[in-house]
């Protein structure tokens, strides 16, 4: 073997890929929407105006200051942090920032998808069909809301769980998702989707250890593992303002019948 067969090959940072071709035009076309639907949602002033309340205070926030019939009752206003970055976005160029950080957003979840079926060995063309499905899949979410920020965590906690299902990632490896579930905790309630999506992947592998004897003792490995992780995840997502209460009241809210 030649001295050049076994240098690695280096790739150009500045050089400008089909992925990033992606990201640019779905920003784009994203972009379009901020005149209509993006920006007209009631709640975003709400969102924006939660840092501020909490700025007030002087902490964070236990009762409700904003509701003429509720105001001084028992509130829990998870996401914080995706509120706060709205709220930034808003101070540093108003309605203009939160429309670029919107669209910003979900180009590069986009382009992340992209990027991920390309490495799979998804050809090019299809994986270009297949995004752009995923953002017809998600167009109903191109609304400026700390919801932007859960599409990015949960397709990065579905890629874990492939990918581990895949033998492509060590135990190891996947335990960035515990850090990642305390930032999701107080960035959106969307975390408990992230939950269902370890339980899922754990209740498939058990079910493949039933149905293939020759695997069984792999996917029941994995198995043990994503019950670890899904317990991990849970932990770390405790680890908030608010602790299990943020979960209490997520569970009520989600058997709301409004």
């Amino acid at each position: 073997m030649t001295a050049a067969e076994t240098t690695p090959i280096r790739r150009n940072p500045f050089r400008i890929g089909a992925a990033d071709i992606v990201f640019l035009v779905f920003a784009l076309a994203i972009l379009q929407r901020a005149g209509s639907g993006m920006l007209d949602d009631p709640g975003l002033g709400w969102q924006i105006r939660i840092p501020d309340a909490m700025a007030e205070k002087g902490g964070f926030i236990w009762t409700d200051p904003f509701g003429e019939s509720t105001q001084g009752e028992t509130w829990t206003p998870w996401g914080f942090l995706g509120s706060s970055l709205l709220r930034f976005a808003d101070g540093f160029g108003g309605l203009d920032a939160l429309a670029m950080l919107t669209a910003l957003t979900l180009a590069f979840l986009l382009r992340c998808l992209f990027r991920m079926m390309v490495n799979d060995g998804v050809p090019a063309v299809q994986a270009v069909v297949w995004t752009f499905l995923a953002a017809l899949g998600i167009s109903s979410g191109w609304v400026c809301r700390p919801n932007l920020f859960t599409l990015v965590f949960m397709l990065a906690t579905v890629r874990v769980c492939v990918q581990f299902h895949r033998d492509r990632l060590t135990c190891g490896r996947t335990l960035w998702l515990v850090p990642m579930f305390t930032v999701w905790a107080n960035t959106h309630g969307g975390f408990a989707g992230g939950m269902l999506a370890i339980a899922i992947a754990g209740l498939t592998e058990l079910g493949l250890a039933f149905y293939d004897p020759v695997a069984r003792d792999a996917a029941l490995a994995r198995f043990k593992w994503f019950t670890i992780l899904g317990v991990g995840c849970l932990l770390g997502s405790l680890v908030n303002p608010y602790g299990p209460i943020l979960h209490v009241h997520l569970l009520k809210l989600m058997g709301d019948p409004f």
